[in-house]
């Protein structure tokens, strides 16, 4: 009776450890939003002003229903063929975040920043290679 009893414990663990329970992070999992693979554009604008004291700027930025930023900026004094690529998000805290990278896709820059009411983009912009930091202002422009 007693080796019955441990045969049949072992196959019903063996059949228990071949089913799956619903969990509560399984049924969380399935009840979280898809990110958008096809984001549409919701807005686009242009801004100009500067980093720093004096290095003038154009900006172009697009974003998306996913909530992502991108688009491009070039400094007035190495003309809009240099463009630089900006990728970016709203990160928790409410800030906009945008990363730079070069014509190699190198990230060289990061910039944070807040819209204000009047459209006015300003804020904090990293650079990696010189490892400073410059603030930016922005003002929207019509093209």
């Amino acid at each position: 009776m007693k080796r019955f009893f441990a045969s049949f414990i072992a196959v019903f663990a063996l059949l228990m450890l071949g089913t799956t329970q619903p969990t509560m992070a399984n049924d969380e999992l399935a009840t979280k939003p898809a990110k958008t693979e096809n984001p549409r554009l919701v807005e686009c604008s242009y801004y100009t002003g500067t980093i720093g004291s004096n290095m003038k700027i154009t900006m172009y930025l697009e974003y998306y229903t996913n909530g992502d930023y991108r688009g491009w900026y070039y400094y007035h004094s190495q003309g809009s063929n240099n463009k630089l690529i900006i990728r970016g998000y709203n990160d928790l805290d409410g800030a906009v975040r945008l990363s730079e990278y070069n014509k190699d896709n190198v990230l060289t820059a990061d910039f944070k920043g807040s819209f204000k009411m009047n459209g006015e983009f300003a804020g904090k912009m990293y650079v990696y290679h010189s490892n400073k930091t410059y603030t930016f202002r922005l003002y929207p422009v019509k093209y």
